[in-house]
């Protein structure tokens, strides 16, 4: 016993030791990242290395041409990680739906893609460019899969491609009166 009546305890054992330096350390916790894309991605496949000189517009229309090879992708192809991201994605949207009983045929991956490509990957809002991959887990221009309708679940006909930043503003307003105050333009003359 010490002088400031307190207790000694004697910890043996590696388990025990190891465990107690667990708890004792100090954990920083940052905030969750996601890779960003380059301009320029070198991927190793088995066989060969894969250079890639292209904006994110060139990579999805390299991932819709190859939308029915997926199956047949490296593991660590960037274009399998890609698809890898937008499925988890999509996962999450499907999780929203089924908490709010929203019970419809979900979007398939090749027509997030292809809305990607129609869209040019820009926002249907504001027509900024959206990222398809983003450092920040709630980096604003990061791509969303925007519902038109709120009462109806991620659909094809229902969704389109908008940055996080507008899918937040726009909450549960018109679509409509959303995308109009967005894109108006008032000059002063």
């Amino acid at each position: 016993m010490s002088d400031n009546h307190t207790k000694d305890i004697i910890i043996t054992g590696t388990y025990n030791r190891y465990n107690i330096k667990k708890v004792n350390e100090v954990r920083i916790t940052e905030p969750t990242k996601r890779v960003a894309i380059s301009k320029q991605i070198s991927t190793q496949s088995d066989d060969c290395t894969l250079h890639y000189e292209m904006n994110t517009l060139n990579f999805i229309r390299g991932l819709y041409l190859n939308i029915d090879d997926f199956s047949q992708l490296h593991k660590g192809n960037m274009m399998s990680q890609a698809i890898s991201f937008i499925n988890t994605k999509l996962r999450s949207y499907k999780t929203q739906d089924e908490k709010k009983d929203r019970r419809c045929s979900m979007i398939s991956l090749p027509n997030v893609i292809e809305k990607m490509l129609v869209c040019s990957m820009k926002c249907y809002y504001c027509k900024e460019n959206v990222r398809l991959y983003y450092e920040n887990v709630r980096d604003p221009t990061q791509w969303t899969l925007e519902r038109i309708d709120n009462d109806i679940g991620h659909t094809n006909m229902n969704c389109e491609i908008a940055c996080f930043r507008c899918n937040i503003q726009r909450r549960t307003s018109n679509c409509i009166a959303f995308k109009f105050t967005k894109q108006m333009q008032i000059k002063k003359v």
